[in-house]
Formats: C-alpha cells, structure tokens, sequence
C-alpha cells in the first residue's frame, strides 16, 4: 500500500521514471540524529547526481569506479557531515550524519540514468528539552485558603509547535486529574522555525488540596509526552501568631553602651505556616544562629558595638503576613577620635593682614565633646564650646601677632589624656618683621681685620613660602654680592652679609630692606669699633702714682666740661636722638606696628616737639630711657600706633 501511494504521487508530479526513486520519502527525524536518503536505480548505472530543491545551483556526485570504489565530488564529498556508498546493483546511498535544523524542509532528490527521482522531505524534531515552574526553586508551595493562586509553565524552544497539559495527582489514591482546562497557553516564535511555549494555570485552593502534586508535561509527539516539570506539593498557610520579640526589650526601646563593648540579643517568632523566615542585623553584623523548635523560629547575634551601630531590627517575613520588624536603638558612647579644622589636614589658612578670619572646627563623639580652640604660640584659649560638635570664631580683624599654629582639641566623659586634636597654620600675608633674636643684635662691635656678620631672620607665619627677598646696603649704597668684601647669602627667611677683613671704613650703619609680597620694610645695624683688650702686665709704685696723677687731672678737666656741657644743655633744651638710637627705635618701632620708613621718622619729629621738657630724665608713657640728659634714650621701645598720645613729663 505504501509503495503504491509513492508512485502515485510520483506520476501525478511527472518527474521520475520508474527506474529511479529516492527512500525514505517522507523523514521526520529527530536534531542531532543521522539521516541515511537511498537512490535506487536501473543496475547498469554507474554513477549518480544528488541535488536539493532549495539550492539548485549545487550539486554532487556518486561515482562507481572500476574497482568498487565510491567517489564523491560536490557538497556531499564534505566528510564531516556526510558519507556517501555506491554499489554495483545501481544503488547509491548518501547519509547526513548529525541532522542540525538547517536541515529542516530540505527536498532531496537524485538522477540516475538520465531521470530524476521523487522529492524525499526532512521534517526536523526538537523536543522539549525543559520545561520551567514559577515556583521550580522550591519542591513544596503554600497557598493562602480561597485565594486564586497562579502557575505557570515554560516551555524551551521546541519543533513542531509544543502542547502543555497540566496534571494534578492524589497522593492517597494516585489518581491523577488533567486539569488542562483550567490553563491559558500561548507561544513566542524563536529562530529556525522553533516555537517557546507559557501555560498560565489559575486555581482557587482550599484544604482538600492539601499535599497534592502539581506538575505540568509537554508535548511535541501524540504518543508520549517529551518532559515532565516538577511535582509541587500543595499546602494551605496561615500566618504567625504577632510580630517577632527581642528577648527583654519593647520594641522601639534603647540601650546604652560604650563603643566596643559586647552586646547580645535573641529574637523569636511563634507560629504560622510555614514559619517565618527570622534574621536580625545591627548594621553590618547579622545574625549567625538560627533555632527552629515546633512552631517558633529563634535568632541569636553577638557583636562589638561601635560607633556607627544605631539599631538592632528583628524581621520575620511570612508569605501570608509579610515583613514585621521589631526593633531596638543603640546609644553608642564613643569618645572624639577624628577633629577636622575644615579643610585637608596640613594645609595653611593664608590671608592678608586686615581682611576677617573664621575658624571652624569639627568633632564627632557620643556626648558631644567640648572644644576648644586655642593659639598654640602662647596657649591661649580663643574659643571654647561645651558639648557640641561644631564651633566656629571669627577674627574681624587678623594682625601679623594673628599668625601661627591654632589647635583645636575635642573631649568628653569618655576621654583619657589630651583628647583628638587638629592644628592650622595660619599665614598672615604682612610686611617683613624681624624675629626677637634680630632685634638683639642690631648694634655690633668689631676689632679692626677680622670677619663680622651680619645676619637678618624675618619671623614665620608672615607670608607664603619662598617670596621673602632681602637686599643690603652700607650708608645707603646697596652692597653687591663680590665674594670677596661682601658675601650675601639668602635663603627662606634668613639673610646674612659677611664683611671680610674690617677696616675703619667699614665702620657705620648698614641697611636690610626685606620685601615680600605683601610689601617692604627696612632694618638698621651699627657696627662700632671694638676697643682693644688691656694690656696685663704687672703694675708697679711709678705706674700707680702716674695712675694717680693722670686720674686726678683728668678728674678735674672733666669737671670742667661737665658744668660746660650742663650750661650748654640748659640753654638748648632739646632733644637729640643719635643715629645708632634711631636706627634702634625704627627697627623696635617697624617691629612692632608694621610701619614704614616715613612712619617711622613722623615719629620722631613728633618727638622732637614734644621732649622739651627740663631736667635730666624724661619718661614718657611707653617709651624708656636711662638717666641721661634731655631726649637721648640709650634704650627705647615704642608700644602704640599713635605718637601724638605720648607727652613728656
């Protein structure tokens, strides 16, 4: 009967002859299988030609050789898909080792003695190969009583079109009931003619389902099915008894502890089912032990509490109820560990003298610590805080004395020794000022050929690094860098002149102008001939009585000039203030008030005018002198901005 139906529709198409027919002519065969086509014609041919309908340009050919042989040329002479046979009674057989869906809907046919064969079809079958349940991570699942409850069932890429059927099984009396009725399927196309198959199952549980299986089949053949899902277990749930508990606390209540001391706590659930999932976290630590006994789920954590843990929480999370959480605060003590000037540690605070300056100083502790801010020259407290985390002071007005290292230092209860400190350092952009060590040595005695030096040191904190430049001059002339008479070395903020080999010339005042960016201020020194040391021979009776007599001439001529220069004087009434004092009160004067040069000398002629007053000693306020006559001061300091507030008694 089946050959009788191949040759009819051989002879409806008119293509063939009966002397050569291509076998199997219809093919389902099933992906990754091999595939053996069979051309049977007249015993006297020798040869064959194989083509396919779809490709009617390629084609191949089986060659019968003289010696038995079979030879192959064309697309079927690539071994790694095909083999290829030849025998003497004109059959020739071409077989497709691994049918992959590239060939699916191929139409073969071959020509042998001058005739075309029949068409032979490959219809390529992929069966299911797996199949996905929504719930396929878990063997058992809980439905809330009466509340339709949802299933769905995936299919993988299949060929022909899959079938999903669902199945519910009675484990009492393994009975089981095709419920595919109940379900909705669709399909999504994929490449090479391939087709995903979703279910969608909606049931309304009750407790009669109570462990019956659920499980879905798919299809893609009617004898058997190709896969079968998983069973689920069906269960009715309920939820817990109440929220879970922190064993000892309410809920919301706190606890106080000092940073890194232990804390432990157990949380438990009772009741529902299934039981609730139980954890308990304090920040990043989460609880490790969990006991289940009957109905009730317990949790236990143990940790070392530090500053960032704010709050223990216990959660029970229940498939009918949901999350509930209880919970507990934590008061951390911690004492300050980090205090911030705000800025990155090491940097400067830089301003210009007169512009407005504000400290600000953060610190975190548990109490709030107290801060203090505080001038690290001379230890004075400038700000202080009491239990807060952010203080800040403002200076209006800074002055060059502003400049230095500031400290802010935080404690509280909790602090043993000095507490978290952060320092600034603060640059005052004013015009040179010399350091109190220069001031010292403004005056200088030297013998006659020996080497003096002279050396300058601006004070600190007045400026940014390396813009402080110093030039020296002598009686005005400014001094060049010979290396012979003078050698002038400068460097940061200190500069020295070395004078070699000292002769009477050398002798007088000499200049420093120091400038840096914010301006310029000049400096004086004296350099005076020191009197050679006296001789030490042994003094003998003539050299005492010519001691005696040159010491009692010179007594009386003293006398003499004495009451001259005191009618002198008395006449006069002046004052007089000698070069060396002069460049001794600018240098004290500029030091102190940061005023120039022409400041410096208002100064003085305001002086002049005011010591006129009579007798030999004058003190005004602010300004010291020694019990010499009118307004020659062997040693003055200038304390004010304002000469005119001074007067002379």
């Amino acid at each position: 009967m089946m050959w009788r139906a191949l040759l009819l529709v051989l002879a409806a198409n008119c293509i063939v002859s009966e002397h050569t027919i291509i076998l199997p002519a219809f093919n389902e065969v099933l992906v990754n299988s091999s595939l053996e086509l069979a051309c049977y014609t007249n015993k006297n041919v020798t040869f064959t030609q194989w083509g396919r309908l779809n490709h009617l340009d390629t084609f191949s050919h089986l060659y019968l050789s003289d010696n038995g042989s079979c030879k192959t040329d064309g697309f079927l002479a690539d071994k790694l898909y095909f083999e290829t046979s030849c025998y003497s009674n004109g059959t020739f057989k071409m077989n497709i080792k691994r049918v992959n869906l590239s060939n699916h809907g191929q139409e073969w046919y071959c020509y042998g003695d001058n005739r075309k064969s029949n068409i032979a079809n490959i219809t390529v079958r992929v069966p299911a190969t797996e199949v996905t349940f929504d719930f396929h991570s878990n063997n058992s699942i809980y439905m809330n009583e009466n509340q339709n409850q949802t299933f769905s069932c995936k299919t993988s890429a299949c060929l022909p079109k899959p079938l999903v059927k669902w199945y519910l099984l009675n484990p009492i009396n393994n009975i089981t009931y095709d419920i595919t009725n109940q379900s909705t399927e669709s399909y999504i196309p994929k490449e090479n003619w391939l087709t995903v198959a979703e279910s969608i199952l909606r049931i309304l549980p009750n407790r009669t389902l109570e462990h019956w299986q659920l499980f879905c089949a798919v299809w893609t053949k009617e004898k058997a099915a190709d896969i079968l899902s998983d069973e689920l277990v069906l269960s009715v749930a309920y939820p817990p008894d109440g929220p879970p508990m922190i064993a000892g606390y309410r809920n919301g209540s706190t606890i106080q502890l000092v940073e890194t001391e232990a804390l432990k706590l157990t949380c438990s659930v009772t009741g529902g089912k299934p039981l609730a999932t139980l954890r308990m976290a304090c920040l990043n630590s989460n609880s490790t032990v969990t006991v289940t006994k009957e109905t009730t789920v317990t949790v236990y954590i143990a940790l070392q509490v530090n500053r960032n843990h704010n709050q223990c929480i216990c959660q029970s999370d229940h498939i009918i109820s949901g999350t509930q959480k209880t919970y507990v605060m934590l008061d951390v003590l911690f004492q300050p560990r980090e205090v911030r000037f705000g800025m990155e540690a090491g940097e400067s605070l830089i301003v210009n003298q007169n512009e407005e300056v504000t400290f600000q100083c953060f610190a975190e502790s548990n109490p709030h610590p107290d801060i203090v801010i505080r001038n690290q020259r001379d230890e004075q407290i400038i700000m202080m805080e009491y239990a807060t985390h952010d203080v800040q002071h403002t200076i209006p007005k800074v002055f060059c004395a502003d400049a230095g290292e500031y400290v802010c230092t935080a404690r509280n209860m909790l602090t043993n020794g000095q507490g978290a400190l952060s320092r600034l350092s603060l640059i005052v952009r004013c015009r040179p000022r010399p350091s109190a060590d220069t001031l010292k040595e403004t005056r200088i005695t030297a013998l006659l050929h020996v080497d003096v030096t002279l050396q300058f040191l601006a004070q600190d904190f007045f400026d940014e690094q390396n813009k402080t430049a110093f030039a020296w001059y002598k009686q005005k002339v400014p001094l060049q860098n010979d290396g012979n008479k003078y050698i002038i070395s400068s460097y940061g903020l200190q500069s020295n002149l070395i004078i070699r080999n000292i002769t009477y010339s050398d002798y007088g005042q000499y200049q420093v102008v120091v400038r840096n960016s914010f301006g310029h201020n000049t400096y004086y020194y004296e350099l005076l001939e020191k009197a050679p040391q006296q001789s030490t021979e042994p003094v003998t009776a003539s050299t005492l009585f010519g001691v005696a007599v040159g010491t009692s001439s010179f007594t009386f001529f003293v006398v003499v000039l004495a009451f001259i220069y005191w009618i002198y004087t008395r006449r006069k009434r002046t004052l007089k203030i000698t070069d060396r004092k002069t460049a001794e009160v600018i240098n004290e004067y500029q030091a102190t008030t940061g005023h120039n040069d022409n400041d410096a000398e208002n100064l003085y002629e305001q002086i002049d005018e005011q010591c006129t007053a009579r007798g030999a000693y004058i003190e005004m306020q602010g300004i010291k002198t020694d019990k010499d006559t009118n307004c020659e001061y062997i040693d003055m300091t200038i304390q004010t901005n304002n000469p005119s507030e001074k007067n002379c008694e």
